[in-house]
């Protein structure tokens, strides 16, 4: 099996469980890009991908230590990062029922002039982008 960062087996259970941090959420969403044959930039806490749209700005949000951030304070961070060069913004974050939930709260028709969508990684390791 390949060694995958984050990836630890729950002594108790024998069941393989993520660690949501930087290196699994990292290697999540380049492996899901290099499957769709997309380019991009590794910057601090986020990428700079290329597609044929144009650029596509994607924040990674992994497990930090201290207070967590809510859902609303990461879609702040993300439109005060708005710049007229880049076409599509997003937020890579674990996959969890409550973030869906609010996702879908958010009108079709603002996600779609923003621009934005969000983009899950479950404990799996597979990542699937919501509009």
């Amino acid at each position: 099996m390949k060694k995958t960062p984050g990836l630890k087996r729950n002594p108790k259970t024998g069941k393989l469980e993520a660690k949501f941090n930087k290196a699994y959420m990292n290697q999540s969403l380049q492996t899901w890009l290099d499957k769709k044959k997309l380019t991009y930039e590794e910057l601090e806490d986020a990428y700079l991908v290329q597609t044929p749209e144009g650029k596509w700005l994607i924040e990674v949000d992994y497990e930090k230590r201290g207070k967590k951030q809510t859902f609303n304070s990461k879609m702040y961070s993300l439109i005060k990062r708005m710049d007229p060069d880049i076409a599509k913004y997003s937020i890579l974050m674990e996959s969890k029922i409550s973030s869906k939930q609010e996702w879908k709260q958010l009108s079709d028709y603002m996600k779609s002039r923003l621009g934005i969508s969000l983009i899950f990684v479950n404990h799996q390791g597979k990542v699937k982008e919501y509009r």
